[in-house]
């Protein structure tokens, strides 16, 4: 919540016009779910800034992704129905401990050797539909620490530093957790 209002901040101080929503935990409603989609759809957004949990299913593409919902994902499919693809999508997903989605839907049970898969494949198919630049976390991420990252990778970005850049100089001023 903190990193997203911080973001909003950020973006607004660097004259974006930005959409915020904020939830205090995982969106557990429909109605949110509605909420994101709608929102997500309604303009034709530049960057696209998302806090949240995500997930990775190899066998089922509909259920990879950032959890908007209670069985509701935003998934590349969902960027690639966008009329104007973002130029920046910046995905904290964040995973509390190891998660197992059961052997019996053949799903992969997430440890330290294979957190890497999220997201490797999100960012993936993100760049196939076009987005220029993605930032994206496929482990545990500390909430403050992710706060100072994506306060420092947005003021180098607003201050003209290319992407790579900014990633760089947010990795180096974040806090090791």
């Amino acid at each position: 919540l903190e990193e997203a209002r911080a973001v909003g901040i950020a973006l607004r101080q660097g004259s974006y016009s930005v959409t915020e929503l904020c939830y205090d935990e995982q969106p557990a409603s429909d109605a949110t779910t509605s909420a994101i989609e709608t929102a997500l759809f309604a303009d034709d957004y530049r960057i696209i800034h998302v806090a949240a949990h995500g997930f990775y299913q190899p066998d089922d593409p509909t259920r990879t992704g950032v959890a908007i919902g209670p069985d509701d994902f935003l998934t590349a499919n969902m960027f690639r129905q966008l009329n104007v693809i973002p130029d920046v999508v910046f995905l904290n997903c964040c995973h509390v401990g190891a998660v197992a989605f059961g052997v019996e839907s053949g799903a992969i049970e997430f440890t330290r050797r294979n957190l890497n898969r999220l997201g490797a494949s999100l960012a993936r198919e993100l760049i196939d539909c076009g987005v220029r630049a993605v930032a994206v976390a496929g482990w545990a991420v500390d909430d403050r620490a992710a706060t100072e990252f994506a306060n420092e990778f947005y003021r180098c970005m607003l201050l003209g530093r290319s992407f790579g850049s900014a990633v760089e100089s947010a990795l180096e001023h974040k806090t090791i957790t």
